[in-house]
């Protein structure tokens, strides 16, 4: 999340080291792991 924290300022700052690209890869990964562990959760141990 800290990584998203620092591109999101960095797009909202328009600073030109913004990627739009990182930022949707960082995201991504964001949900898959959040999916993943929902995922973990409802599986029977």
């Amino acid at each position: 999340m800290e990584m998203e924290d620092g591109l999101d300022s960095s797009r909202r700052a328009r600073a030109a080291s913004y990627s739009a690209a990182r930022h949707v890869e960082v995201l991504a990964a964001i949900i898959g792991e959040a999916r993943l562990r929902d995922a973990l959760r409802q599986t029977p141990a």
